[in-house]
């Protein structure tokens, strides 16, 4: 068992996957970011009664 995790491929293997985990945190946070704007947005609009 002990070969398979210190492979190359398992190694390679372990690396796309933290790469893809990088890319769907980096989409989630500006999907938070577009979330936070758009209550700041509602919170002036709901000041000033348009």
């Amino acid at each position: 068992m002990r070969k398979l995790f210190d492979s190359k491929p398992f190694s390679n293997w372990k690396s796309m996957r933290e790469n893809e985990n990088k890319v769907v945190q980096a989409e989630l946070n500006r999907l938070d970011a577009i979330i936070k704007s758009l209550g700041n947005v509602a919170q002036i609009i709901a000041k000033k009664g348009l």
